[in-house]
């Protein structure tokens, strides 16, 4: 069962978003085109050691890498890889988000959450941020190896998880904008993650030019490049109906989730129903909805936890296997 933390104080981000470079001309070192070999050394006096490619997204690339003046400790590099193919727009766009996401996990990393992995470094004559390695898998890879959604007890303690570190960045302004089954990692201990912050903003930085974010998991407000931290929920609240019942949040006309699944606890189906309601002021307030939660898992039936994520008691389908972790 995932560990939570529940300190979510009204401390604001302790330094202001960089300027937006997207409206500047592309740095050399920003203009990275081409992957790195294993072995080549980053940042000042080469202290990181690339080790093997983990994935690559449309806009970055990350690898494993060695701290060669923390007794090789082990960390992820995510590398601004800009493709020629992309207009010089574009190009701007993603090296500002890789600026911005910086500026945000920095800000992010005192107190620190448990749920949020860390930043160690900002490489900018680079265009690499340096972070928490964590090895594990994705639910929307454990979802796509199922037939069915997660026991209920289980989805309801991820939910409770990522609403937890909801709670800890709204509390410091932040929004992430992207939560989804991708953006949550598990590890070999059950442990959750949430990942990706390339798309967040503080509250004042909030309207969006460009509409970004996951076609399904988004509400109108966002879509309309007006988000706000009820857009956050709205996500959680369709990553909680998703890990229920392994349905697309894509397909028009969402049932209620127990119309999928009948054994499914009417108090569940009406907190994801408050959480993704239409109206953004009628839904749930991270603190409030981490409450919700708190309550829906106590009252619920206590099981054995598997063993692994490799295992599974409940379902017939083994678990994927543990993957690298790709914060792309």
């Amino acid at each position: 069962m995932s560990h939570v933390h529940d300190d979510a104080s009204t401390q604001p981000p302790s330094s202001a978003l960089a300027p937006d470079v997207s409206t500047l001309p592309l740095q050399p070192a920003l203009a990275c085109v081409g992957s790195l070999p294993p072995g080549t050394t980053l940042g000042p006096g080469g202290r990181y050691r690339i080790g093997q490619l983990l994935g690559q997204g449309g806009f970055a690339e990350t690898f494993s890498a060695y701290d060669t003046q923390l007794f090789d400790a082990l960390c992820v590099i995510k590398r601004l890889h800009l493709h020629t193919g992309n207009s010089v727009r574009v190009q701007k766009l993603h090296a500002a988000g890789l600026v911005r996401e910086a500026e945000l996990l920095a800000a992010l990393k005192t107190p620190g959450h448990p749920h949020i992995p860390e930043i160690y470094a900002y490489l900018e004559d680079e265009g690499c941020l340096v972070m928490k390695y964590v090895e594990g898998v994705s639910l929307q890879t454990v979802l796509e190896q199922r037939s069915t959604g997660l026991p209920e007890e289980r989805a309801l303690t991820y939910a409770y998880a990522a609403c937890s570190a909801l709670a800890y960045i709204h509390a410091r302004a932040t929004l992430h904008l992207d939560l989804k089954p991708a953006n949550l990692l598990v590890d070999s201990t059950d442990w959750l993650w949430l990942i990706d912050f390339g798309i967040g903003r503080t509250f004042t930085d909030a309207t969006q030019p460009t509409i970004l974010g996951t076609p399904g998991y988004m509400p109108h407000e966002q879509q309309q490049g007006q988000p706000t931290p009820a857009s956050d929920i709205y996500a959680l609240g369709m990553t909680l109906y998703v890990l229920l019942s392994n349905y697309s949040p894509a397909m028009p006309c969402l049932p209620p989730v127990r119309q999928l699944v009948p054994d499914v606890r009417p108090e569940v189906d009406a907190l994801i129903c408050a959480a993704t309601h239409a109206d953004a002021a009628k839904r749930p307030s991270a603190h409030a909805l981490l409450h919700q939660l708190r309550l829906l898992r106590a009252e619920s039936t206590p099981s054995p936890r598997p063993r692994s994520l490799n295992s599974n008691p409940r379902s017939s389908t083994p678990m994927p296997p543990i993957t690298h972790n790709v914060l792309v």
